[in-house]
């Protein structure tokens, strides 16, 4: 299981996400939010997610095009759904956990003296997961579309199989 949370930034708000995969394909959510809009997003992605279409899909996805759709306003820009998205492909073997490498410094509120860090996304693998398991590198196809690997072992880009 992977485990991501999510500081959505200056609204705030934290987000955590539990995403499961028994297959390392089919990926079912659980989402906690300290946001209302985001609960509302979470009713919409109860359906196992097909990891593979949705990193080909990519803003077509079910993840984004959910926010898109649920989001308006000041709120289309949150990270939250990038960090769904992350933890969808996380759960089914097409990345490795890592944590976000965005940060904002040097923001203050207006009117206080608290600093704002900015919104992060920490993916992580569970301490759930079974002893000495690891991710798996995959490059098998599937759909007639295989992923290129970097040195890394991250995905490079998708290309037709």
């Amino acid at each position: 299981m992977i485990r991501t949370t999510i500081n959505a930034g200056v609204c705030g708000f934290q987000t955590t996400v539990a995403a499961r995969s028994d297959d390392m394909q089919m990926v079912s959510l659980e989402i906690a939010s300290d946001c209302e809009k985001i609960r509302g997003l979470a009713e919409s992605l109860k359906k196992s997610i097909d990891a593979y279409q949705e990193i080909g899909d990519g803003s077509d996805g079910v993840v984004l095009t959910a926010a898109a759709a649920r989001l308006k306003g000041c709120c289309a820009g949150c990270v939250v759904p990038s960090g769904i998205f992350k933890s969808v492909q996380v759960a089914g073997g097409v990345a490795l956990p890592a944590p976000s490498p965005s940060r904002s410094s040097g923001w203050r509120k207006p009117g206080s003296h608290e600093r704002f860090d900015g919104a992060s996304i920490e993916v992580r693998r569970s301490t759930e997961t079974a002893p000495g398991a690891s991710m798996i590198k995959r490059s098998a196809r599937h759909d007639g579309v295989r992923p290129l690997m970097n040195a890394n072992g991250t995905c490079r880009s998708w290309t037709p199989g």
